[in-house]
């Protein structure tokens, strides 16, 4: 039996969503997870589904800059770069059973504001 840390489940997490991989993605997470973010709070695996969609297509490339964990949360930030320039990002996720269970996402809102993103 392979034994996941909460950092490998979140690196397999991150790398699947910058490549677009959004079925790896979704492995990792839990079917019931709920999720903190900017534009609002997100419940379920359908609606994370759909939000990581409309996020991905948001940015042209997402880099790691940094990845921690301990025995049940990691932390990961990014900068995503889009036509808005270069977004610093971050989230917190707890992880239950070797999945995703909640995700506190945290960005800047002020570049999006009139740019009609993101939803």
């Amino acid at each position: 039996m392979t034994t996941s840390t909460p950092i490998s489940i979140a690196t397999t997490y991150f790398e699947a969503g910058a490549r677009g991989d959004l079925d790896t993605l979704m492995s990792v997470v839990s079917d019931d997870v709920t999720a903190e973010s900017p534009v609002g709070p997100i419940e379920g695996a359908a609606a994370f589904r759909a939000f990581w969609e409309n996020f991905g297509r948001m940015y042209k490339q997402i880099d790691l800059v940094g990845a921690y964990g301990d025995d049940d949360t990691a932390a990961l930030f990014y900068n995503g770069t889009s036509d808005l320039g270069t977004l610093p990002s971050s989230e917190r996720q707890s992880i239950v059973d070797g999945k995703i269970a909640h995700v506190v996402f945290i960005w800047d809102m002020a570049p999006f504001a009139g740019a009609g993103g993101p939803r």
